[in-house]
């Protein structure tokens, strides 16, 4: 992991949170997320959802809602 470039932690970050959320755990998708995480979706939460247990609170409404599927990262962009 020493000679990870910050742009591939962040991307192995990404894929762990997405690999949850693609596995029907929208919590685990969140789970490092930082304090001040904000959310938003056009389905649920149509409005800002401010702070990481605001945002675990909403997504535990979407609990048994998340279908299984498969995701693909195209030609990923990581500024810093």
């Amino acid at each position: 992991m020493a000679d990870e470039t910050a742009e591939e932690v962040i991307l192995t970050q990404e894929r762990a949170a997405l690999d949850r959320w693609s596995a029907g755990d929208p919590v685990g998708y969140v789970q490092d997320g930082a304090p001040d995480l904000t959310y938003f979706d056009d389905i649920g939460a149509q409005a800002l959802v401010d702070g990481l247990d605001a945002v675990k609170d909403y997504l535990k409404t979407l609990e048994g809602q998340i279908p299984v599927h498969r995701y693909e990262v195209e030609d990923p962009k990581v500024q810093l």
